[in-house]
């Protein structure tokens, strides 16, 4: 038995008004455009090692600026805990003098009374 195209077998979906139809059309000829054309021209002549190898490069560019930064903020801090270190460590020995002058004030008024 052939099929024929008759009322029977015909395609039973809903026929889309024109303009929607080409609306749809023009839709899809878009999206399939942009799966298919590169986003830059030299993409087009880039294989997959290349791609990669600029992938690295750019990932190897970045690790380097963020170590520099964090060196930078590190240098800031290591800059700041040995300004403090020398403040605390001169208070320490201005301290100690002041206890020794203090002693022998003890000392001296004790001695007296």
């Amino acid at each position: 038995q052939v099929l024929w195209p008759n009322r029977s077998n015909r395609c039973r979906c809903p026929r889309l008004p024109g303009v929607q139809a080409m609306k749809l059309c023009v839709f899809f000829t878009l999206l399939v455009s942009q799966l298919f054309i590169p986003a830059r021209p030299d993409e087009a002549l880039a294989n997959p090692l290349q791609k990669s190898m600029e992938l690295l490069t750019n990932l190897q560019q970045q690790i380097i600026k963020e170590g520099e930064k964090a060196q930078n903020i590190y240098d800031k801090f290591a800059g700041w805990c040995e300004d403090r270190s020398r403040k605390i460590r001169y208070s320490i020995k201005d301290f100690q003098g002041q206890v020794e002058d203090l002693k022998a004030g003890i000392e001296k008024a004790g001695d007296e009374a």
